[in-house]
């Protein structure tokens, strides 16, 4: 409950200047004036309300806005991790052959004619199902996510892994809730799935980089030909995944990924000197939970300690 006269502000209106019509509203900027034991007491519910959520753990981890020692590319971090699973549920990755792009040689190569590297001279198209689920050299990778996700499913009550069709296994295993799942479930699903499917994309393109054949996964004819091999994931911006401007890359000396300096949350222009790692590899700024109890308000009153 607030008083009725906390809830009034006083309304400054600033020329913005640069000859604008003096006549016009939209030439002004306002400037909002409240009241000083508003401020005060917004201050104070503030801090009890933080100390509140921190020591009962009422926030989850991704509900950063009304954390201390958080800020807005913490958020931004917890996500980078998911730029694999985002990559390959948008099509955008260049080791599943039936994603769009361009063959080594330049020549488009249709649908039906991207076939598995793995599995030549076998002509099967690589899609998400058959890399996923039925091919022998990439199928095994999913096991251990399929285990969890069996178990998730078993948790919220729907039906075995093995009830669901054959598009709906790749969908889940690429991060999509089960059709039978309650909506007032989805964020659990995905909060407790997420980092699985996500692990299960990084053995992927792992997997997929270091057993590159020689060839292309494009048709027949193109497999005959001298073209060169696709390129490497060091060559790769984790960020927008463009494999050009090589000498604008950062290789991370922990994880070996690349990162386009340009593409960083706060670019460079020159390679830093000595050992650099990239944002997943950084540890965060650690938070002293006790510094909640040292909170500044903004009033000596309040604070006795203020200066």
């Amino acid at each position: 409950m607030q008083a009725t006269d906390w809830q009034l502000s006083l309304m400054q209106p600033i020329y913005k200047g640069h000859d604008k019509d003096t006549t016009d509203p939209a030439s002004y900027r306002s400037i909002y004036l409240n009241d000083t034991l508003a401020k005060l007491f917004e201050g104070l519910l503030l801090a009890r309300l933080t100390i509140h959520t921190e020591l009962n753990n009422n926030l989850t981890s991704n509900q950063l806005g009304t954390k201390p020692c958080t800020q807005t590319h913490d958020a931004i971090y917890s996500h980078l991790d998911q730029l694999p699973l985002l990559h390959l549920r948008t099509q955008a990755t260049s080791y599943i052959p039936s994603h769009l792009h361009l063959a080594n040689d330049h020549t488009y190569t249709p649908y039906d004619q991207r076939y598995c590297p793995s599995c030549l001279p076998i002509q099967i198209v690589g899609d998400e199902l058959h890399t996923l689920l039925h091919c022998l050299h990439s199928s095994p990778l999913s096991h251990p996510a399929i285990l969890s996700l069996t178990r998730a499913l078993r948790r919220y009550d729907l039906c075995s892994w093995s009830s669901h069709t054959p598009l709906q296994q790749p969908a889940i295993l690429l991060g999509s809730s089960p059709s039978k799942l309650l909506r007032k479930h989805n964020k659990a699903w995905t909060h407790s799935t997420s980092t699985t499917c996500t692990q299960l994309i990084y053995s992927l393109q792992s997997h997929f980089f270091k057993h590159q054949p020689s060839t292309s996964p494009g048709p027949a004819h193109s497999l005959a030909s001298s073209a060169a091999s696709p390129l490497s994931a060091d060559t790769q911006c984790q960020v927008c995944h463009s494999p050009f401007d090589e000498e604008k890359m950062l290789l991370c000396d922990i994880c070996n990924a690349s990162w386009n300096m340009d593409c960083l949350l706060h670019p460079l222009t020159t390679i830093p000197p000595g050992i650099w790692k990239c944002l997943l590899c950084t540890p965060p700024a650690p938070c002293y939970r006790g510094a909640l109890r040292h909170l500044r308000f903004p009033s000596p009153i309040l604070d006795p300690d203020s200066d």
